[in-house]
């Protein structure tokens, strides 16, 4: 055992010993492979990225590509490149092979949401440059192409650009157009004027009274399109309106509620076996005449704005004009125009339910109008239910289809006519109403036009 011990010992000097001697030759060998590097090899001008590089605190190695404030980065393909140095007041960019350092503008660029997702690097030109995400991602825009990068070498900061500016985007075509309209508008030239006033018509009378020869305009469209359709009030002020039962009265009934035709308006009562909300519905009456703004209309600007004129016609009716559209020119042109090429007024007279309650709530028109409406559907509503319970016995059984639905719907309108006929009215009297006053209306707005001497 201690012959074995021994030899155990010996052994184990004799690794130490040459475990040391292998550490020393490694010692003494490096300084001796670095002098034939260097003598071998020149030294790159440009090093690859590192911790210890000057973009840095020594030992800090940037996280994501964006954290370098000065490099060199190159397309993933390896096909070009570019410097791009932020680390002045503005950035600036030199792709490679070209002589130009072109100074940048860095603009926020946010989701459909408002959160932030990065920032461009734009030119003078108002091109992308470079794309820098929030995570650090780098793309580099290229004509109409979208290259991903990433950092490959340090680069010495760009001397002063020569092609240096801030990019500023031309004027939409539109913004003079809205300026001028603006300038003229009722609500500049009466701030006491609401937006809801062009919903009154006793007040649009008195911005007419009160008008200047420079604030009559007329509609002219810039193209073939149809003029925008008449909208109650600002969509600040919303309505009421119903939806749809299973069943409508047939066209027999029809016939008997047709006096609102004139109006190009259509009243149906619903019902449906399981329903809890059956209602008077009125709609556009199928093929009834244009409902839209006609051009030669003269009237005045109420207000601008979202690039959307609010127009008020001789005869009050109010449209809602987009300015913002592709096509030139402006929609409205200044001055009534030629009297024989007027329209003729009090065209578009369809009012419903949601129309009649949006003029009341922006006070254009009477509230008691609305209650009583809402009244007569409620009487509606209990009375066809209560038709209704009598189809029970068929839906139970699974005998029910849509041909014994049409008879029960006949039947409940039958029993529950009344309300159909007072429903119908109410409303004939609110339509008839609005259109004398509109007509009466556009006799004031008309003598007022030409006593300014605008319908040249």
């Amino acid at each position: 055992m201690t012959n074995s011990r021994a030899r155990r010992n010996g052994l184990a000097e004799v690794g130490q010993w040459t475990t040391m001697a292998i550490s020393t030759r490694i010692a003494l060998a490096l300084p001796l492979l670095a002098t034939m590097a260097c003598a071998s090899s020149p030294q790159p001008a440009q090093t690859p990225v590192s911790p210890t590089s000057a973009q840095a605190p020594r030992g800090v190695e940037p996280a994501t590509q964006g954290q370098l404030r000065i490099g060199h980065f190159a397309a993933l393909d390896g096909l070009g490149g570019f410097v791009l140095d932020r680390s002045g007041a503005k950035p600036k960019i030199r792709v490679d092979g070209d002589k130009d350092v072109v100074e940048l503008t860095m603009v926020e660029e946010r989701s459909s949401g408002g959160e932030l997702v990065g920032h461009v690097f734009q030119g003078p030109d108002g091109k992308k440059r470079v794309f820098l995400s929030t995570e650090g991602r780098v793309t580099w825009f290229v004509g109409t192409d979208a290259r991903r990068v990433s950092a490959d070498r340090v680069a010495e900061p760009l001397p002063a650009p020569t092609v240096a500016g801030t990019y500023s985007a031309p004027e939409p075509t539109y913004a003079a157009v809205e300026r001028d309209l603006g300038a003229i508008s009722v609500r500049t030239k009466n701030p006491q004027m609401k937006a809801e006033d062009a919903s009154n018509l006793a007040r649009v009378a008195q911005a007419f009274a009160a008008a200047d020869a420079s604030m009559i305009v007329r509609y002219q469209p810039r193209d073939a399109q149809a003029g925008p359709a008449a909208k109650a009030a600002p969509a600040s002020f919303r309505g009421m309106s119903y939806g749809h039962s299973d069943f409508t009265s047939d066209e027999e009934e029809d016939k008997r509620h047709a006096k609102m035709a004139k109006f190009g308006a259509h009243l149906a009562g619903d019902s449906g076996p399981r329903s809890r909300g059956n209602h008077i519905i009125v709609r556009a009456a199928e093929g009834a005449k244009d409902q839209h703004l006609k051009s030669g209309m003269p009237g005045l600007v109420w207000e601008v704005a979202d690039t959307t004129a609010v127009f008020v016609a001789l005869d009050g009716g109010r449209y809602e004009i987009p300015l913002g559209d592709a096509a030139p020119g402006s929609p409205i042109a200044k001055g009534a125009g030629p009297e024989a090429q007027w329209p003729a007024p009090v065209q578009d007279t369809f009012m419903d339910l949601w129309f009649l309650s949006t003029l009341a709530k922006a006070g254009g028109s009477p509230q008691a109008t609305i209650d009583e409406l809402a009244a007569t559907d409620a009487e509606w509503n209990l009375c066809t239910q209560g038709v209704w319970k009598g189809a029970e016995r068929a839906i139970d059984s699974g005998a029910f289809n849509t041909a014994i639905g049409k008879d029960w719907a006949k039947k409940a309108t039958q029993a529950c006519r009344k309300s159909l006929d007072k429903y119908e009215a109410t409303m004939l009297t609110a339509l008839e109403a609005r259109a004398k006053e509109r007509r009466e209306l556009f006799e004031k707005t008309k003598a007022r036009v030409v006593a300014l001497g605008t319908n040249k």
